[in-house]
């Protein structure tokens, strides 16, 4: 059975948080990058290179549907040939609902 690697983006109207994790959920690493087009790309090329690192075969990506801030980098990511190699998702998930599993959870720390 293969690898998946776990992506998650807190959006932001400049800047856009990143946490990645293994099929395990181990904690791969986190990073900012800004919410353009350079960023979009650094994005990309990071994602490429730690699912490469643990030899995934699929490639799961959640942000927020922040305003419109998410739009363009979920285009961006949607079309990214690098990313089809990996059979990536991607969903864009309302901030309430995100807001809601944290409420659930009460006994987790979320950073």
């Amino acid at each position: 059975m293969g690898k998946t690697l776990f992506v998650g983006i807190d959006i932001g109207s400049d800047t856009n948080v990143v946490r990645i994790l293994d099929d395990t959920g181990k904690d791969v690493c986190g990073f900012n990058v800004s919410n353009d087009l350079p960023g979009a790309e650094r994005l990309v090329e990071r994602i490429v290179n730690e699912a490469e690192l643990i030899d995934a075969d699929k490639v799961k990506i959640g942000m927020e549907a922040t305003n419109l801030y998410w739009w363009h980098l979920s285009q961006a990511l949607h079309e990214a040939p690098e990313l089809a190699a990996f059979a990536a998702e991607i969903a864009v998930i309302n901030p309430k609902v995100i807001d809601g599993f944290k409420n659930i959870y009460t006994d987790t720390s979320v950073a």
